[in-house]
Formats: C-alpha cells, sequence, structure tokens
C-alpha cells in the first residue's frame, strides 16, 4: 500500500518510456508471435524484435454496479487499480482505525489489501466466490496454507461466497451475501461483520 504517489509516477506520461529502453505501442494486435526468432507480427503486418518480451494483459475494474449489486454506489467502496484509488483507500483506512471492513475478492490484491488493513488494525473479511484464494495461480493446498496464515492474523475469509447488496446508501453497515456451496441452493443473508 502506497500512502502517497511515489515521485515522479504520477506525472510520468504513458508514453516517456524511452530513457528506459521501453517503447509503448498502444491499439496494436499481435496475430503472430516467433518466440525462436524473438519476432512478434501485428494484425497490419507490420513486424517487432525484441530481447525480451513481456506480455502485459491490461484490465478494467470490474464493479459491482456490473453485476447490478444494491448500493454499489456508495461512497465507502473502494476499487483498487491506480494510485489515485490507493491515496482514497489510504485516508479511508486512516480515518476508520479499528473498523470494519469487507473485502471482495480472494486475488492478490485482495490479499494485500486485508493484510494492509489488519497491520491497520481494520477487522477485516474476505469474501469471494471461489473454493480458495488465488484459483488460477494457487493450488488448493497452497492455498490452504495462506488461507490459514491470513487467518491467524485474523482475517475472516468467506468462501464460495459474493456480495450481492450493500442496502445503505451513504454509509454501509451491511453486506448482504449468498453463498454458492456446489450442489446446493444459493442462500442470501445478512451479514454484519466479524463479533468483537
Amino acid at each position: 500500500m502506497m500512502p502517497a504517489s511515489p515521485p515522479g509516477l504520477a506525472h510520468r506520461s504513458r508514453r516517456s518510456h524511452g530513457d528506459e529502453g521501453i517503447e509503448l505501442i498502444l491499439s496494436t494486435k499481435i496475430v503472430k508471435a516467433d518466440l525462436a526468432a524473438k519476432f512478434l507480427t501485428s494484425a497490419g503486418g507490420e513486424t517487432f524484435s525484441y530481447q525480451i518480451l513481456l506480455i502485459v494483459t491490461s484490465s478494467t475494474v470490474i464493479r459491482l454496479s456490473d453485476f447490478g449489486v444494491q448500493g454499489a454506489d456508495a461512497k465507502n467502496i473502494f476499487y483498487l487499480r491506480e494510485v489515485d484509488d490507493a491515496d482514497k483507500l489510504y485516508e479511508a483506512i486512516k480515518a476508520k482505525k479499528n473498523g470494519k471492513a469487507v473485502v471482495v475478492g480472494g486475488g492478490y490484491i485482495g490479499l494485500e489489501l486485508s493484510a494492509a488493513m489488519r497491520l491497520n488494525n481494520l477487522d477485516v473479511t474476505m469474501v469471494y466466490p471461489e473454493s480458495w484464494c488465488m484459483p488460477r495461480l494457487f493450488t488448493s493446498g497452497i492455498a490452504a496454507f495462506y488461507e490459514g496464515y491470513y487467518a491467524k492474523k485474523g482475517v475472516n475469509i468467506i468462501k464460495e461466497t459474493v456480495a450481492v447488496g450493500f442496502p445503505f446508501k451513504f454509509q454501509i453497515k451491511l453486506v448482504m451475501i449468498s453463498t454458492h456451496h456446489s450442489g446446493e441452493r444459493s442462500q442470501t443473508k445478512e451479514w454484519q461483520g466479524p463479533r468483537s
């Protein structure tokens, strides 16, 4: 977690990486890769040579409103993708010492954010729809190790569950969650956070 924008990052143009030997080429679809010869071919027929190939698949934030989640526009729902997002979240964490937080998602960002919030004395619950954290990267055994580690540090983990609503417009005090255990019918219930 970054408390403020690192020097130079916030003001750096996306195309000013020439000094570092990096060329940024946007809106170009690569249709062929010759890894042995270290050449790429674009849909337009352009070829690019490289010494080191870094594949970075950009993404956009998946917002709860994309799924029709009730209350997804509340002021204390935060998304974390950009430095500005981190700055806003940092200020909210400082303002809510000893508060409660729900982290929706069990990926890398969710794990790191949960750890940072616990270090700042928040009661943290992670909610994610998968059977274990980081399922695209971790086996169930590796995930069990990390889930156990985070649980020992005080993070409450609720698996196979999705957030379906935040019924307070301005200040969230209640989260509606729906469990999705394989072979069972989904159940929606109110969740108010870890009990003190």
